[in-house]
């Protein structure tokens, strides 16, 4: 038991060491890899609202050169295109309905997430049976 406890305090001196001891990492690189710069994730549709079937045009104008996108459309559809389409439909017994959507814009480098944001806009699409509610 006492040769245990003498065992475990010397590797946690060599881990300890070992840690203080090692390069620390600089602002732009994470895991190896270099950050290009931050990711801020920003992002427009045409038209927000409208009678069913709407189809709307997402456009990407997030900064910090991300290289991957996933949407959420918030009707348990996603894309991860960089400017996708997507139609909103109603069900049969629902006159109007509010859609919340996110993009996460990423950087990947080596199949690694270096740096993602996430920009969620709630009740962003609204969708109408008729257009008498417009």
């Amino acid at each position: 038991m006492k040769e245990q406890k003498i065992l475990l305090i010397i590797i946690s001196m060599i881990l300890f060491s070992a840690t203080a001891h090692a390069a620390p990492l600089t602002n732009n690189t994470t895991n190896n890899a270099t950050i290009k710069s931050n990711v801020v994730a920003i992002f427009s549709g045409f038209p927000t609202s409208g009678k069913t079937p709407l189809h709307i045009h997402f456009t990407d104008n997030s900064t910090g050169s991300p290289n991957v996108w996933k949407w959420d459309f918030g009707d348990g559809s996603y894309s991860y295109r960089q400017n996708p389409e997507h139609t909103y439909y109603l069900k049969r017994d629902t006159a109007e309905k509010y859609y919340t959507v996110s993009l996460t814009a990423s950087q990947k480098e080596n199949n690694i997430t270096i740096i993602s944001n996430t920009n969620t806009k709630p009740d962003y699409i609204r969708i109408v049976r008729c257009s008498c509610l417009l």
